[in-house]
């Protein structure tokens, strides 16, 4: 069994963001970050510039999400 620290779940954060462009909730559920707001947090007080914005998503099981983050990284990090 995997365990992922904060540490390097904000660390996946970054790297699914600076690779795919964007990350909802469910997918960081999916990667293992199981509270992705807190993390996105953390990563924010680190100087971040991470957006978040709403829409509606179905998961793999077919059930429609009202509201779920997308979180997008807007020019990196700022010191």
């Amino acid at each position: 069994m995997k365990t992922l620290t904060a540490s390097e779940q904000r660390k996946l954060v970054i790297t699914i963001l600076q690779t795919k462009g964007r990350m909802t909730t469910l997918d960081a559920r999916t990667n293992g970050i199981m509270h992705p707001a807190s993390r996105v947090q953390e990563l924010r007080k680190q100087g971040f510039n991470i957006v978040t914005n709403r829409l509606d998503e179905t998961d793999s099981a077919g059930v429609l999400h009202k509201r779920v983050g997308v979180y997008t990284l807007d020019g990196g990090k700022h010191e």
